[in-house]
């Protein structure tokens, strides 16, 4: 099969909080903020993204997330696929699960670099910008612990990419083999899963999600508001 060597370009972009940050920021932050972005980079036909499980890989729109809030073209790119892949595996202590940062090493920050190595093209600045935004408010310092329980949460569901195996050969999970799945947890509950993962990927645990969404009839939004609302203590 011939290599692959150009495709177009995309950064998809997530709004965590399924647009309550454009409803709550005036309130906790004193200030409009319209969305808590995640982003991914789509090129050859893949989704890739840095998350507290490293830099990960899925369909395009093959998140937890579902389908993103916004896709703007960035161009087209001249890499091959397999040099674009090296790079990757080259990224990959950089971009570890050791290495995130919510605030200074995340998603952005990933997306970023590689639209840039792959176009010589930014993300939109009002994503880069965002946590030094937040932190800038007079209210951001006091929520900055809550946000921190970010930190070391997995991603949304996707392939890890791994290093090169020992003999120097590219593994074949990410070649195309067999996908690894995320989520570890076994349990069953009555919410779908993507409702939980949704709330646990805002920075609250597997239990917060399921209870809060019971005491709100599985209305994930509600659960949502009333989880920050007691984070916040309002």
């Amino acid at each position: 099969m011939a290599e692959e060597s150009s495709s177009k370009v995309q950064v998809y972009i997530y709004d965590l909080s399924m647009g309550l940050a454009a409803q709550l920021s005036p309130l906790f932050l004193g200030k409009q903020i319209n969305g808590i972005w995640h982003t991914g980079i789509v090129v050859y036909g893949r989704e890739y993204f840095f998350g507290g499980m490293g830099i990960q890989f899925c369909p395009p729109n093959g998140t937890v997330m579902g389908p993103a809030h916004k896709i703007e073209d960035l161009g087209e790119t001249q890499i091959p696929k397999e040099l674009f892949q090296e790079y990757l595996y080259d990224l990959a202590p950089k971009f570890s699960a050791q290495t995130y940062d919510l605030f200074h090493h995340n998603c952005n920050t990933f997306s970023n670099e590689i639209a840039q190595f792959l176009t010589g093209k930014s993300i939109p600045e009002y994503i880069t910008n965002l946590p030094q935004e937040v932190l800038e408010t007079p209210f951001g310092s006091q929520i900055k612990p809550m946000l921190d329980r970010f930190q070391g949460i997995g991603g949304p569901d996707g392939s890890i990419i791994a290093p090169p195996t020992s003999n120097g050969t590219l593994p074949q999970q990410f070649g195309g083999g067999s996908s690894a799945n995320l989520q570890t947890s076994t349990d069953k509950s009555q919410f779908p899963e993507a409702d939980v993962m949704r709330i646990v990927s805002n920075g609250f645990t597997r239990t917060e999600a399921l209870e809060e969404l019971s005491t709100c009839n599985g209305d994930a939004d509600k659960a949502l508001m009333a989880l920050y609302a007691k984070a916040f203590k309002f």
